[in-house]
């Protein structure tokens, strides 16, 4: 019996201590995801690798992309708030702003794409636009549109994991995420340093 209270102590212990949220009923994209993503060129069929962060909240229409490399030495911030769009490439020492996030979100994802589409595919997955032809095929959403030449596709079966897969012309988009935390903080989505950076306004 005291072997057995021991062992159910351990459990206790071990599934108390998971970082993983657990599901409130609510699908929603707000909290931090953590993964890995992918860029691939598909006429060279050349790919890139790297780390993610991505704080999302389509609450307040902001939202925070951190790219990494091996070891966690930083490439690249997003960061989009109420002032507009920023962008940080640490490694070229650039800073973009612009009141446009599609036009700074493809030196981020080499996509043309509005950033905003990421909290639909992050949250609940439904249609961009009535542009869009979209399906869900065993927990799997998939839209496309023509006018736009842009497919993409969600894995939704589990609320806190995501495996999205977005193509446009040439290049591929692949990112999987699990989220880490729900409770978000404001400094986060705060504007960083720009004087060792030069500046870009698009």
């Amino acid at each position: 019996m005291k072997k057995l209270s021991l062992i159910l102590s351990i459990v206790g212990l071990v599934t108390g201590c998971s970082t993983t949220p657990s599901p409130t009923g609510d699908v929603t994209d707000v909290g931090i995801w953590t993964g890995k993503v992918q860029m691939t060129n598909k006429t060279t069929n050349h790919r890139k690798w790297a780390n993610v962060t991505w704080a999302s909240d389509s609450s307040e229409d902001r939202m925070r992309v951190d790219v990494s490399a091996v070891l966690d030495v930083p490439i690249a911030t997003f960061i989009k708030n109420s002032e507009g769009s920023h962008l940080w490439l640490f490694t070229e020492g650039k800073y973009f702003f612009s009141e446009d996030g599609g036009k700074l979100f493809k030196y981020l994802t080499k996509l043309s794409v509005n950033p905003k589409i990421f909290y639909n595919l992050l949250g609940n997955p439904k249609s961009p636009g009535t542009e869009w032809q979209c399906k869900t095929d065993q927990e799997i959403f998939q839209c496309q549109s023509s006018a736009d030449k842009t497919q993409f596709s969600v894995k939704t079966g589990e609320p806190n994991r995501r495996v999205i897969n977005m193509e446009k012309g040439t290049k591929a988009l692949r990112v999987r995420l699990s989220r880490s935390k729900v409770q978000l903080q404001d400094k986060l989505f705060k504007k960083l340093p720009t004087s060792q950076f030069k500046t870009f306004r698009l």
